[in-house]
């Protein structure tokens, strides 16, 4: 593991900004900040840890497929950038060896890290959970009609690929129970696509929530009422909660962002070009280091 001993302060400055860019790795933990004309910090992102904080939400690195690559050791390792255009904010970018570690967007408060696992105290999962995936689905999701018949659902769905149907399947469900449980996803007009939701949760490769779901579904009985209106007959007869543990067991199975980042994996799997986001703001410019401490 790195060792406190290698920390340092890098600043950078840019052409036509007067506003520095400062890294600033104490040793323990590393910072990334930009300061106005004033001095006040107009944007910041926690990068890394150097040693293992006392919760798993700071680990030695947040940052998703880091753990194993040495963390920088100076400013060799680093590179910045700005993005200035109209009418949007300006956008500065850290790469740690050529690679895109994090973006600050300046009017943010909080910073977002490209890489980061786990939304962390000053950085955030940059492109957001389940954003991949959404652009996958994005284009047909009003065109589906879940408020209709039970006919009407499945003729509308049928004209959406398949890999955007199991995405969008799977996003009603998640949304649906992780909002109100099973109780409500079964008694809104979105209980409709349940079957749905199973198989996309099986081809995204999340077969023990695919049998969660496939669990609730079961207290209808063998064959499971697409119709909304038969759906709350049933559930009306039932007990109070019958779905509290199942509940339960969906939110365990769902916890740091697993359905998300299944989901993703499986959108640039099926289809790379759509699922693709810019991360890396056009046209930049690099910054060049004013100060260098360790």
């Amino acid at each position: 593991m790195d060792g406190a001993e290698q920390g340092f302060l890098i600043v950078y400055e840019f052409e036509d900004d007067d506003r520095p860019l400062i890294i600033e790795d104490a040793g323990h933990v590393c910072f990334a900040h930009v300061r106005g004309p004033t001095g006040k910090i107009v944007t910041e992102v926690w990068l890394y840890n150097r040693i293992t904080a006392a919760t798993p939400a700071n680990p030695c690195t947040h940052a998703l497929e880091w753990g194993e690559k040495p963390l920088p050791s100076s400013n060799a390792d680093l590179r910045v950038s700005i993005s200035k255009s109209t009418n949007k904010p300006t956008v500065f970018s850290v790469l740690i060896r050529g690679e895109l570690f994090a973006i600050l967007r300046v009017g943010e408060k909080i910073g977002r890290s490209r890489l980061a696992r786990k939304d962390g105290p000053l950085a955030l999962r940059l492109p957001r959970p389940g954003e991949s995936a959404w652009q996958i689905v994005s284009p047909y999701w009003t065109s589906v009609d879940i408020y209709g018949s039970a006919n009407a659902f499945l003729s509308t769905f049928a004209q959406v690929p398949e890999p955007a149907g199991h995405l969008l399947a799977v996003r009603w469900c998640e949304s649906e129970v992780c909002n109100g449980g099973f109780h409500q996803f079964f008694t809104n007009l979105t209980g409709v696509l349940a079957p749905e939701a199973t198989r996309g949760l099986r081809a995204i490769n999340l077969p023990t929530i695919a049998e969660i779901v496939e669990k609730a579904m079961a207290l209808f009985g063998t064959r499971y009422p697409r119709e909304n209106q038969e759906r709350r007959q049933i559930l009306s007869a039932l007990a109070d909660d019958p779905f509290s543990a199942l509940d339960r067991a969906f939110y365990d199975s769902t916890a740091d962002d697993v359905l998300y980042d299944a989901a993703d994996a499986y959108a640039a799997q099926m289809a790379p070009a759509q699922a693709q986001l810019n991360l890396t703001p056009e046209p930049h410019a690099d910054g060049r280091v004013c100060y260098y401490s360790r």
